[in-house]
């Protein structure tokens, strides 16, 4: 993996903010796998909606407090502004497509009814989706064309309004099988926005020790309310967030640069470079060392 994909990779360990598409077109269509490009996609969010559609293999994909495996033949659907990840499942790989586009592609004016009935409602999590669609269910059946035409012209010239035709044909379909959230639901943007703060308190101190007290501070709630909600959000405890996050951060230094593996360590926020192998090897099943040998050699 190149520095630039690296870098990439910080970007994206929060808000990602890359321009998909076009400015007067805000839509794309990636091919992707995990690992590869990347070894994984840690909790981050963005603007646009997001598609993926599994080809073959099997990834674990987490969206706010839903954590799910999706597996080839399945779709994905991310809403923009929600916080995600995906990531390898044991030893499996999972090769995809991901389709990106901004609601203002297809709704311009944020005024227009259908914006305000449907794209805003989803956009504030008052209108919610199936997350995951199942291979061989009805619905999959029924979207699958449409996305299969995405793909498939994905390099195509002036594909514009067949682009926006079968967009809108996913999204009617999507909204067919939505449902409104009941009135008093607690809404997902308080909880998503205390996440992101987090997030962002991670990705600019992970470096140095970080104490469950700093972090509940940061976020004026208790220890016991921080420790709570933060496991409910992410299903995780804040130590092991922060251990994950620093040892993917590792994983991403050993198969970019050429740094030293004790000075990885340090900067990734471990004391000591024994611990820093062994919870490396814990996770990544093999030594720092064999990671990166691995990764060269995947290269070549």
């Amino acid at each position: 993996m190149n520095l630039l994909a690296q870098n990439y990779y910080y970007d994206e360990a929060v808000h990602e903010t890359k321009l998909h598409g076009r400015i007067d077109f805000p839509y794309v269509v990636y091919r992707g796998n995990i690992p590869g490009y990347l070894l994984s996609y840690p909790l981050h969010w963005h603007d646009e909606m997001e598609i993926i559609v599994a080809v073959k293999g099997c990834a674990a994909i987490r969206t706010g407090v839903q954590e799910f495996l999706i597996n080839g033949g399945d779709i994905a659907f991310i809403t923009p502004q929600t916080i995600h990840s995906i990531s390898r499942h044991g030893n499996d790989a999972l090769e995809y497509f991901t389709i990106l586009f901004r609601f203002k592609l297809l709704c311009p004016d944020e005024k227009d009814e259908t914006f305000q009935s449907f794209f805003l409602p989803l956009q504030t999590g008052a209108i919610s989706i199936p997350v995951l669609v199942q291979e061989g269910s009805a619905l999959n059946r029924e979207i699958r064309p449409y996305l299969k035409d995405l793909i498939d012209n994905r390099k195509a010239e002036s594909f514009g309004m067949k682009i926006k035709s079968d967009l809108f044909a996913v999204m009617h379909l999507l909204q067919a099988n939505g449902e409104r959230t009941e009135p008093g639901h607690p809404s997902p943007g308080t909880s998503g926005d205390r996440l992101k703060k987090i997030i962002l308190f991670v990705r600019q101190n992970y470096m140095r020790p970080i104490s469950v007290r700093e972090a509940a501070a940061h976020c004026a709630v208790s220890e016991s309310h921080f420790m709570k909600l933060f496991r409910d959000m992410t299903g995780r405890s804040f130590i092991a967030f922060v251990k994950n996050f620093r040892l993917e951060t590792a994983a991403q230094m050993l198969s970019g640069t050429d740094r030293k593996i004790i000075d990885i360590a340090a900067e990734c926020g471990f004391a000591s470079a024994s611990y820093f192998t062994r919870a490396f090897e814990q996770k990544y099943a093999c030594s720092p060392a064999a990671f990166r040998i691995g990764c060269k050699n995947k290269d070549d």
